[in-house]
């Protein structure tokens, strides 16, 4: 690593980490901090211990879902080095900033393996490997995102389901993607780098739609999914705060959403004020989802800890499978 590539990391880590402060400052002004406080102080270990244990299958499948991929583009790895690289790249991710860093991270190390193997465009293979296979688990989320505005909570007592708020955010979503879409084809038919594009498109297509790979790619990003929102269910419950499914389908998809915005470390402060906004918006206790927001990122951060001991203990170089 250069020395101007470190000076620029750091820099960009004390800016992320000043914001992250200054949002949750900014959200621990709105709420009673001492009875957050005293919530997260009671964590009750068995709930984060559960937590933990539904993580495992959420690392497993998300490098499942990335061998998937990378293998459709001919960037094949092992289930090992996947596994290992998800779990430092995750690590990573927690704690550098923009959250992508770490998987910018195993795209390059994957790269350099495909080179050595003779691949001469093992780089961009791996590069868009990567970029595909967080668009998969993206994708899911934005769509169940949108599923949950149809059971968004009313405040009422009867706990009556908004038809009127699903209906108005897909219809409004619709017409934004149609926009998008027409000035996307328009620029890209006059680009010069409108082949590339479209080409990059294609593979898309091909690695995470063609009929013989959706359903894994679907079935491995709604584990994950499955896996997150559990997650969250378990840091309600850690911190004693009950939440129905129809909150957790709604609220925590549109919070987990949030967290893809790159501007902080791990998610830090956009992820508790997204909490604060949503569970105000849902006329439910704001301290209750910015506590649960805050337990659950200690949660992902702890989660991750394991990628630490695959990089001291592995010497896998990312070998492919040939």
């Amino acid at each position: 690593m250069s020395l101007r590539f470190q000076e620029v990391i750091q820099k960009r880590w004390f800016q992320r980490l000043a914001l992250s402060i200054l949002f949750l400052f900014g959200v621990f002004q709105f709420v009673d901090t001492d009875a957050l406080f005293k919530r997260i102080a009671s964590l009750d270990l068995v709930w984060l211990i559960v937590a933990l244990i539904v993580t495992l299958p959420q690392y497993y499948f998300s490098a499942e879902r990335w061998r998937l991929t990378a293998g459709r583009l001919g960037a094949h790895l092992s289930r090992r080095a996947a596994l290992s690289e998800y779990y430092f790249g995750s690590l990573v991710n927690q704690i550098l900033p923009g959250g992508v860093l770490g998987d910018a991270g195993r795209a390059l190390r994957h790269g350099h393996s495909l080179r050595s193997y003779g691949e001469s465009d093992g780089l961009g293979m791996a590069a868009r490997a990567v970029i595909f296979e967080r668009a998969s688990g993206q994708i899911v989320l934005f769509v169940f995102m949108l599923i949950g505005f149809f059971f968004w909570p009313t405040g009422s007592q009867e706990k009556v389901f908004s038809f009127q708020t699903g209906l108005s955010v897909l219809l409004f979503v619709m017409i934004f993607l149609i926009l998008i879409y027409v000035l996307i084809k328009g620029v890209l038919k006059a680009s010069s780098i409108g082949q590339f594009a479209i080409k990059f498109f294609q593979e898309a297509r091909y690695t995470l739609l063609a009929g013989d790979v959706i359903f894994k790619q679907l079935s491995y990003s709604l584990i994950v999914l499955a896996s997150y929102l559990f997650c969250f269910y378990c840091a309600a419950q850690a911190i004693d705060i009950e939440i129905a499914l129809f909150e957790l389908v709604a609220l925590v998809p549109v919070v987990l959403f949030s967290m893809t915005i790159p501007i902080t470390i791990a998610g830090w402060g956009v992820r508790e004020a997204s909490a604060a906004a949503i569970w105000g918006l849902a006329e439910l206790p704001v301290v209750d989802g910015v506590a649960i927001s805050v337990t659950y990122g200690i949660i992902v951060l702890i989660s991750a800890l394991p990628g630490i001991f695959f990089v001291i203990s592995s010497k896998n170089n990312l070998k492919a499978n040939h």
